[in-house]
């Protein structure tokens, strides 16, 4: 029973640790995006995160753009 319990919480939370990840990846994304925007493009003209084909008006919508990718990247059979 003890075992199963343990099978429990590694299962339910394996995709938690996934999603809680790749949601701070696509934060830090778009944090780092915004930045590039003020500092014009880090003075060079150079894009490395607000990519013309990946910008949203919406802040949400951005932050979906980052993360989503990220999610799909990471499967249960990519941790082994």
């Amino acid at each position: 029973m003890r075992i199963q319990l343990v099978n429990k919480f590694v299962v339910l939370g394996i995709p938690c640790v996934v999603l809680g990840q790749s949601l701070g990846y696509g934060v830090l994304l778009y944090l780092l995006s915004l930045l590039e925007r003020i500092t014009e493009e880090w003075g060079l003209r150079l894009r490395l995160f607000a990519l013309p084909f990946l910008t949203q008006d919406s802040p949400i919508a951005q932050v979906l753009i980052y993360t989503v990718p990220s999610r799909r990247a990471r499967r249960p059979g990519d941790l082994a």
